[in-house]
């Protein structure tokens, strides 16, 4: 598919919310400044790899974002990473849904996009790097994404908070739920049915909005309208990811029961082609963390855009 096109998204309003985020989205923006958009060095380093490695091996590239994200890479000298940019998209939402809380539902900026870019498209977050072309089987799918979760801990819900909150249309506690990391999106019926779903939570009056929240908003609900319209649906990863795997304490330690950080997906089929790439959200933590990590890894990802040669315009 030679003409598809691959969107990016930053949407900088969860930024200047950054006091109500949780979790890591709260530990990663903490010690930048309040009054100015930023993002720390290596993870421009990461953007600008992920963008360049998309451009090569995959198609044109489009970047979306608002007023304050433009200006930004604007000023660092990135505009020309993108082959288009856009900012209407982003800019309406911000105005006509002014009300919703950005700092709880810090990924929406993402699904609004993917909830309108005409399809088939390719949606890559801004950290998942591609290095190799895109196995040729994904274009016979509706959707192909990244991996099958199972969520344990904090992000494990029960009916009965769904409940509380109004319910969600087509809740399974039990169900995996797609990584929307990669998304290859080839179905208008569930493009649409999931900005509907999304729509439908973040604009919900809400006393308190809890962390798992947004994760339902992104992904959980992309899993539920998969199910409704019965699609056609893959992952590039063959393996299902389990949330609070026990190998960070017991590391490779035999133990009974031990809970792995990767289960072999056994509804998968085994494709011949694969695709090669790296998820830097594994490595967040690590990177945000451990100074001797952090630059081995930069050094890394700067040596690889290197090769490519050509500045940015």
């Amino acid at each position: 598919m030679n003409n598809l096109k691959v969107i990016f998204v930053n949407w900088t309003a969860p930024f200047f919310h950054k006091n109500d985020a949780q979790g890591y989205n709260r530990m990663k923006m903490f010690d930048l400044p309040d009054d100015e958009y930023d993002i720390v060095d290596y993870e421009l380093v990461i953007q600008e790899l992920a963008v360049r490695n998309a451009k090569k091996y995959v198609g044109v590239t489009k970047l979306y974002t608002d007023n304050v994200g433009y200006e930004f890479y604007k000023k660092k000298g990135m505009l020309g990473l993108w082959d288009e940019v856009d900012t209407d998209v982003l800019e309406t939402f911000n105005k006509e849904y002014s009300y919703i809380e950005p700092g709880r539902f810090w990924t929406t900026g993402k699904s609004i996009v993917m909830g309108k870019e005409p399809v088939p498209y390719l949606f890559l977050d801004l950290d998942f790097i591609v290095r190799c072309e895109i196995p040729s089987w994904v274009w016979n799918y509706d959707l192909v994404h990244t991996q099958w979760e199972i969520q344990r801990g904090e992000f494990f819900v029960f009916e009965n908070q769904i409940n509380r909150i109004g319910g969600i249309e087509d809740f399974n506690q039990n169900m995996f739920i797609p990584n929307t990391s990669f998304i290859f999106m080839n179905s208008e019926a569930l493009r649409d049915d999931y900005l509907r779903r999304h729509l439908d939570i973040i604009t919900r009056e809400y006393e308190y909005i809890p962390e798992w929240l947004w994760l339902i908003a992104d992904q959980g609900i992309l899993g539920y309208a998969i199910r409704k319209l019965n699609a056609k649906v893959e992952s590039i990863e063959n393996n299902i990811y389990m949330s609070y795997s026990e190998s960070h304490t017991l590391g490779d330690a035999p133990a009974p029961g031990k809970a792995l950080f990767w289960l072999k997906d056994p509804n998968r089929i085994d494709h011949v082609e694969n695709l090669n790439y790296e998820h830097v959200w594994f490595n967040k933590h690590a990177l945000k963390l451990n100074e001797e990590y952090r630059k081995y890894k930069v050094d890394e990802y700067k040596k690889e855009i290197g090769k490519f040669n050509k500045k940015i315009i």
